[in-house]
């Protein structure tokens, strides 16, 4: 084999490994899993008392009722806030540490309130 050859299998099969482990893969069974990327998270009204316009890190997602549920796609690897503004003027606001699993139901009670 020419000495361009072996680099271009030598690139191409650097290439495939970086693809594999970016995209979240076991890497040949070694367990090299990267848990980045962007996942579906749902949020559950899990009380009564918890509905009202919805906002993941300050960004409006829909209006949650009641024992409904509400979603949004987020990074997988970063902290997020959710804070709920209800028609009756209160809010309430929880904070979810990283890392989440893509299609994660997250319940938003009262007991788990940030208080401030």
């Amino acid at each position: 084999m020419s000495k361009k050859r072996i680099v271009a299998v030598i690139i191409i099969v650097l290439l495939l490994m970086f693809l594999i482990i970016g995209s979240g893969c076991e890497f040949l069974g070694f367990g090299v899993q990267v848990t980045t990327g962007i996942g579906k998270i749902f949020f559950d009204s899990a009380d009564p008392l918890v509905y009202g316009e919805v906002y993941v890190d300050s960004i409006h997602i829909g209006y949650l009722k009641p024992f409904d549920r509400i979603s949004t796609f987020v990074a997988l690897d970063f902290d997020h806030e959710v804070w709920i503004r209800s028609n009756y003027g209160a809010e309430y606001r929880w904070k979810f540490r990283a890392p989440f699993t893509a299609s994660q139901i997250i319940p938003l009670t009262l007991d788990t309130v940030i208080k401030p």
